[in-house]
């Protein structure tokens, strides 16, 4: 499900902000093949690129951070 203008937009070709990101990331998991597969993202003009896997990297790394303060 995707959140649309929920923060900053990252890919303009496929009109993907930042909270649609994170969704896709929270329901597929930190793999930048699978999102790209799941939205489309980073893959037309490719300006986006870099930015795509470093958000799905940053969300990877909370959610793991969340789970592990969680389980303390």
């Amino acid at each position: 499900m995707l959140l649309e203008g929920i923060g900053m937009y990252i890919c303009v070709c496929r009109a993907l902000s930042e909270g649609d990101l994170k969704s896709v990331v929270e329901a597929q998991g930190p793999d930048l093949e699978k999102v790209q597969r799941t939205c489309g993202a980073a893959t037309d003009c490719g300006s986006c690129q870099e930015r795509v896997e470093t958000l799905v990297k940053g969300f990877a790394k909370r959610n793991e951070l969340a789970t592990t303060s969680s389980k303390k």
